[in-house]
C-alpha cells in the first residue's frame, strides 16, 4: 500500500511539475486549441490525405467550391471559378498603395521618402488582432536596419513591409491618408464591377466582435447576413473614424481586444467571411496584368516597382529570372497573386483563392506551407497544371 501512495505521489508531482513547466507558461495557446476543439476538427479526414501536391489536387477536384485560380501563359491558362467572388483579405494592399500614389501623384518620390514614426504605425494595430503579423513586421526593419535613430521608416518601406508581412496595423496607418473619392475613381478605371471597396480593419475587427457589439456571436452573425453591404461598409467606416477621432473611444476598443483579441471562435470568424471585401479571380488577374504591362514611370508601373522590391529575397531562382507574389493568410484563407519571367522564357501570371476553408483542414496545411507550395508551383509545374481542374 506504502508503494502503491508513493507511486501516486510521484506521478502527481510529476504532472505538477509538467504543468508548471509546460502547461501553465503556454496556457493561452492550451485554451485556444480547448475552446476550437470542433472547429480544428473540420475537414480533419481530408487533413491527413492532402499532407501532398497529389492530396491537394484531389481536394480541390472533390471541393471545387472553395477554390478560384487565373493562372496564364503565354502558350496556355489554368482557370476555375474565376467569376465567384472571394475574400480580398490583404492583397488590399496593392490596391491601397496604387489609389494613395495616384493621390501623391505630383512628387512621388519626396512621398515615398517621407518618414513616419514607429509609434504612429502602432496605433494603428489592435491588440490581439493579428497582430503578430505587425510584431514581425517590426522586426524584419530592426534586423535589416531600416529604423532610423528617430524610430522611424520611409513611406517606401512601410509600403513593402504590409506586403511582406500582412501587417493590418500598417494598412490601417495608410488608410486614414486616403481619399475615398479618389479610391472610387481607381475602381472605375480598373474595371471593377465585381469588386468591393477595400475597409478598414480596425472597423472590421470590431464590427464582428461580439463583445464589443454586445451581443453573441449568433445573433451578430444573423444580423450582419441581414445587412447590404453599403450598411456593413458605413458601419465598419464610423467604427474607424471614432477609433481615430475619439481617444476614449480608441482606448475603450483596444482595451476590449487586450481582454477578448477577436472575441470568436476560428469557425466563427471564418463564418463572417462573407462579410468581408469581396472580388474574383478574374477581376485581381486583370489588374495585376494592367499594373505588369504598365508603361515605364508611369504610377502603376511604380506600384509594381514597390511589389517587385518587397519581395527581391522569394525570387525562385531555378525557375524564373523574376517572381514576385503577394500573398495572405488568415483563418480558413489562403490567397495570392503572383507574377514571374521564366528561365525558359515567357511570363506567367497568376491569381489564386482557397477561400472559407474547413478549419482544420486549414490549419494542418497552413502549418505545413502546402498550400502556398501548391500557389507558388501552379504558375510553373506543367505537371501539376495538368492536374488541376481546368474550365479554360
Amino acid at each position: 500500500m506504502l508503494r502503491v501512495l508513493k507511486f501516486f505521489g510521484f506521478f502527481l508531482m510529476l504532472l505538477g511539475i509538467i504543468f508548471v513547466l509546460v502547461v501553465y507558461p503556454n496556457r493561452d495557446a492550451f485554451m485556444v486549441v480547448f475552446d476550437n476543439g470542433d472547429a480544428l476538427a473540420e475537414g480533419s479526414d481530408w487533413a491527413m490525405k492532402a499532407k501532398s501536391i497529389k492530396g491537394i489536387t484531389e481536394f480541390i477536384h472533390e471541393n471545387p467550391n472553395y477554390v478560384s485560380y487565373m493562372s496564364t501563359s503565354e502558350t496556355d491558362t489554368l482557370s476555375l471559378n474565376v467569376s465567384e467572388p472571394r475574400t480580398m483579405g490583404m492583397l488590399s494592399s496593392v490596391i491601397l498603395i496604387h489609389s494613395l500614389l495616384l493621390q501623391n501623384s505630383a512628387d512621388i518620390e519626396s512621398y515615398l521618402n517621407a518618414e513616419i514614426s514607429l509609434d504612429s504605425l502602432d496605433r494603428f494595430q489592435l491588440p490581439k488582432v493579428y497582430e503578430t503579423s505587425h510584431e514581425n513586421a517590426l522586426a524584419r526593419l530592426e534586423k535589416e536596419e531600416l529604423i532610423s535613430g528617430n524610430n522611424t521608416i520611409s513611406t517606401k518601406q512601410a509600403f513593402k513591409s504590409m506586403l511582406v508581412s500582412n501587417d493590418i496595423g500598417i494598412h490601417d496607418y495608410f488608410y486614414a491618408k486616403l481619399n475615398l473619392d479618389s479610391l472610387k475613381n481607381l475602381y472605375s478605371a480598373s474595371g471593377f464591377t465585381k469588386t468591393d471597396l477595400i475597409q478598414p480593419y480596425i472597423g472590421i475587427y470590431a464590427s464582428i466582435n461580439p463583445s464589443f457589439m454586445k451581443t453573441d456571436y449568433e445573433q451578430l452573425y444573423q444580423k450582419t447576413i441581414g445587412l447590404t453591404k453599403d450598411e456593413i461598409s458605413a458601419q465598419r467606416l464610423t467604427i474607424y473614424t471614432d477609433y481615430q477621432q475619439k481617444p476614449a473611444f480608441r482606448q475603450q476598443l483596444r482595451n476590449l481586444t487586450e481582454e477578448v483579441g477577436k472575441g470568436l471562435k476560428f469557425d466563427e470568424e471564418r463564418n463572417f467571411s462573407f462579410s468581408l471585401p469581396q472580388t474574383t479571380a478574374s477581376e485581381m488577374h486583370q489588374y495585376l496584368s494592367t499594373l505588369i504591362k504598365a508603361a515605364d514611370n508611369s504610377i502603376e508601373a511604380k506600384v509594381f516597382d514597390i511589389i517587385l522590391e518587397a519581395n527581391q529575397n522569394i525570387y525562385r531562382e531555378r525557375i524564373f529570372d523574376q517572381y514576385a507574389g503577394v500573398f495572405d493568410n488568415r483563418i480558413g484563407l489562403q490567397n495570392g497573386m503572383d507574377w514571374g519571367i521564366a528561365k525558359e522564357g515567357g511570363e506567367r501570371i497568376q491569381v489564386v483563392f482557397f477561400d472559407e476553408l474547413p478549419v482544420g483542414f486549414w490549419f494542418h496545411l497552413s502549418s505545413d506551407l502546402i498550400i502556398q507550395d501548391i500557389q507558388q508551383r501552379m504558375i510553373w509545374d506543367k505537371e501539376l497544371r495538368t492536374l488541376l481542374p481546368n474550365n479554360n
